[in-house]
């Protein structure tokens, strides 16, 4: 089994956040965590563009990037997910994020974080660690 923790062997995977991304309400109860196709990760995600600078969805290249999701449960806590780190061991890729909740709302939400990496790194281990 292979751990989050800092070790000798592990090395720094680079990525970037996506935006402009919802979980869609038809998308199966246990989702994977890895995606390196556009047709499963569209199954799963629905683009939410809006008006304004920022507002276009971060453009996914599936033949040179692949994704890695972590997707929280449906709360009225707006929630956000924070990288903290990426890294590769073997044949894993270990992430590190951090959770920041707020007040309860009157409407709901699924907390989402994606990231892009190169798909060199491809590898369907993927261990995710809450700090």
């Amino acid at each position: 089994m292979v751990s989050c923790g800092m070790t000798d062997k592990a090395k720094q995977v680079d990525y970037i956040e996506a935006h402009g991304y919802f979980v869609r309400n038809d998308a199966p109860s246990h989702p994977s965590c890895y995606y390196d196709s556009k047709e499963t990760f569209d199954s799963i995600f629905g683009c939410a563009a809006f008006m304004g600078e920022g507002g276009t969805p971060t453009q996914i290249d599936f033949t040179r990037q692949s994704v890695i999701a972590v997707i929280g449960c449906e709360t009225n806590c707006p929630t956000k997910y924070i990288p903290v780190s990426l890294m590769s061991h073997a044949d894993t890729l270990c992430l590190k994020y951090n959770v920041e909740e707020a007040d309860p709302t009157t409407y709901t939400m699924i907390p989402l974080l994606l990231l892009v990496l190169d798909k060199a790194y491809a590898s369907p281990n993927i261990k995710l660690e809450k700090q």
